[in-house]
């Protein structure tokens, strides 16, 4: 039996290129491989810093430009949406003429229409005892004569017509006169601007202001008791009573004194 050979030089040196040429190809197969894998390309190196992460992009929000007119007027801003108006109620007129118990037209006679508690109109006769009215809603009205405080006489009803003009031909029945009023301060010096009414048991409320020289004409009064109030701020008050027959025009004197 034979004993196996002993490698030479030669032989150790051609296995030593062998495993030379396969550890060669093995690193060029695994060089291709990391190039082909994408995955190896996005992981950083482990002594590369990081690179800030970029910010995220904001949502695009569009907004609405005014195109400029090209004939240089300013733009319009839109119409603001109104509330229509409300329908006017409707309404009538009336016309009132008022006579004394002897035909006469009173002159600067206060007529009052009123409806409800709060509700009042106030008109005067002219010279020809002619009282208008206009304008007022339609429905019931009470006509009263004279001051509201007292009427003379009972009050008349009225009824208005949408776009009709009632007509009203009034006679008192009881007989009116005038007053005649002076008013003095405390020194006894005529008294000018003084207010100055009457308050009569019969109804009717007279009222005036004194001229400068302190005289003041109150018309319209009824007869029978009657009060005369005079009444300032500032020099004073006064009143003076009296009972008025038919025929007579009485004339007052009424003197002011202040309150301590």
């Amino acid at each position: 039996m034979r004993a196996p050979r002993a490698f030479g030089g030669a032989t150790w040196a051609l296995l030593a290129a062998g495993a030379l040429a396969v550890v060669l190809l093995l690193a060029v197969l695994l060089s291709l491989r990391r190039e082909s894998d994408p995955t190896s390309a996005a992981q950083p190196q482990a002594d590369a810093p990081l690179a800030p992460a970029a910010p995220a992009a904001s949502p695009r929000v569009e907004l609405p430009v005014a195109v400029p007119d090209p004939t240089g007027a300013p733009a319009s801003a839109p119409a603001a949406a109104t509330a229509p108006a409300p329908a006017a109620a409707p309404s009538g007129g009336v016309r009132v003429e008022v006579f004394d118990v002897d035909g006469a037209a009173l002159t600067d006679f206060v007529l009052l229409a009123q409806r409800g508690i709060k509700e009042r109109r106030e008109q005067r006769t002219d010279a020809s005892g002619l009282a208008r009215f206009e304008a007022l809603e339609a429905g019931e009205w009470t006509l009263l004569l004279s001051d509201h405080e007292r009427p003379l006489g009972p009050p008349v009803p009225l009824e208005v017509r949408a776009g009709e003009d009632e007509f009203l031909r009034l006679t008192l029945s009881a007989p009116l006169t005038e007053i005649e009023v002076e008013v003095f301060d405390e020194a006894g010096r005529p008294a000018p601007n003084v207010a100055v009414r009457t308050r009569c048991e019969r109804g009717g409320v007279s009222r005036g202001v004194t001229d400068h020289a302190g005289r003041a004409v109150l018309r319209h009064v009824s007869l029978g008791p009657v009060r005369v109030f005079a009444n300032d701020e500032r020099l004073g008050r006064g009143n003076r009573a009296l009972e008025i027959a038919a025929g007579e025009r009485p004339k007052v004197q009424i003197a002011l004194a202040t309150r301590p």
